[in-house]
């Protein structure tokens, strides 16, 4: 049961750093950062469409 209890804890010491949230995550993606465009959705044939920004992007 020591030996038990000694592996448990040390398998929850090694998989502690995995398991925190990523605080320096500056990836560029967020749900409260992002830019909101208008768009024209072309078709291209059959079932596949692609979306062209007004400045003439896609």
């Amino acid at each position: 049961m020591k030996k038990l209890t000694l592996f448990l804890v040390a398998m929850l010491t090694a998989v502690t750093p995995v398991l925190q949230s990523c605080d320096k995550d500056d990836d560029g993606y967020s749900l409260t950062n992002f830019t909101v465009r208008m768009a024209t959705v072309k078709a291209t044939g059959g079932d596949n469409y692609y979306l062209q920004i007004d400045d003439g992007k896609t």
